[in-house]
């Protein structure tokens, strides 16, 4: 999809969504515009990861297309062909042109990690909705997370095990090859071990289907009862299906965005095995309580598309920014960001976010999965 007929696409249904759109009918329009860039995969191997987030994006711009001071918000979608080369290349065109106030970036780790270094040089405002390696905040002063960092997310995980489920023994499966995975793989490990628990072994999604297996009965009769799985790939199926098949009664803890990454790189045999599997996650699936939520179900039911964990954080991403252009008095770049970064709190879709020093500070949920979807088992801060 070419970059003309990406924003052709997305003016005629801003254009349809608007006209039924409610929530800002008390707000008097400006006259003024406000430019924000999007740089989004929505061809190549990360495709369908740009689709999914940018549809949250389209959502949120449909209930607040304008700023709170009536100013009309303008998304200039831009695809990167899932290329690190091209982000940077869209970095730079957005930043010459100074109507550009600040960027979305509706991209993984991987790649905003390799486009850290540009962002600092151009000292623009940049949105990482779905990015969550720590390294982004701590290194750049122009980045905002909205997901929650690898460490807290790591954290997290290990007092679940240790506190609320009482295990002391565990053990790691990660994908090598992924900054996201052993990222996870590694705060987790660090905390368990200082609360007292004990990490027996570390499996990873280079092994066989033979290794693998070999390793996990070892595990077993070690006293291991869980395993904290921050892969994402085939092989976490792999291991999923050992520990059905032989019934080794493994507790599976696994990460927020699982299931829509299976989703997204064409994974669909996960349903039945990764059912009972705990994650760490943003959300939950099975309470529609806040105004928010119930905005998000009738846009996905009229307009007929199914929102994600990555389409919420896109969502979530643009309320910020909307509410941030309420705090900001010039809303020059520079004022910008530091209004991003450091934002007292917003309503998002299951509680109050707040920002630190761009690093993202939220409640986080213990899902059980079921059917492809997630239910609520503890809420944690």
């Amino acid at each position: 999809m070419s970059s003309v007929l990406i924003r052709l696409t997305f003016i005629v249904m801003i254009g349809v969504i608007f006209l039924g759109c409610e929530d800002q009918s008390k707000i008097k329009a400006s006259g003024k515009t406000i430019e924000i860039g999007v740089i989004v995969p929505l061809s190549g191997a990360r495709k369908m990861l740009g689709v999914k987030a940018l549809i949250g994006l389209n959502a949120a711009y449909a209930l607040k297309p304008l700023s709170p001071a009536g100013d009309k918000i303008v998304l200039h979608i831009e695809d990167n062909n899932s290329s690190i080369e091209e982000s940077k290349a869209l970095l730079q065109t957005f930043a010459q042109n100074k109507e550009i106030k600040a960027i979305f970036i509706l991209l993984e780790s991987n790649v905003a990690l390799a486009i850290l270094p540009t962002i600092n040089q151009l000292k623009i405002p940049v949105i990482a909705t779905m990015a969550t390696h720590e390294s982004l905040t701590k290194k750049s002063h122009y980045i905002t997370r909205v997901s929650s960092s690898n460490d807290a997310q790591g954290k997290i995980a290990a007092f679940f095990v240790h506190d609320e489920l009482m295990i002391k023994k565990s053990a790691l499966f990660y994908d090598i090859d992924s900054v996201y995975s052993t990222s996870l793989a590694l705060y987790f490990e660090e905390e368990f071990k200082n609360i007292g628990g004990k990490v027996l072994g570390q499996l990873t999604s280079d092994m066989s289907k033979f290794v693998l297996q070999k390793s996990l009965i070892d595990l077993k009769k070690r006293g291991v009862e869980i395993i904290y799985a921050s892969a994402i790939s085939e092989k976490l199926l792999a291991l999923l299906q050992i520990n059905r098949d032989l019934n080794l009664d493994f507790k599976i803890l696994g990460t927020g965005n699982m299931l829509a990454n299976m989703s997204e790189r064409g994974i669909t045999n996960y349903v039945e095995l990764s059912h009972n599997t705990f994650v760490v996650a943003e959300y939950f699936d099975d309470r529609i309580a806040s105004k928010i939520e119930q905005q998000i179900q009738r846009y996905s039911h009229d307009n007929g598309v199914e929102l994600n964990t990555h389409s919420l954080l896109a969502y979530e991403g643009y309320l910020l920014l909307n509410d941030t252009l309420g705090k900001c008095t010039t809303c020059g770049r520079m004022s910008l960001n530091n209004a991003l970064r450091n934002h007292h709190g917003f309503e998002g879709i299951n509680d109050t976010i707040r920002i630190k020093e761009g690093d993202v500070k939220r409640p986080m949920f213990i899902n059980s999965i079921r059917n492809e979807k997630m239910y609520l088992y503890v809420k944690v801060f």
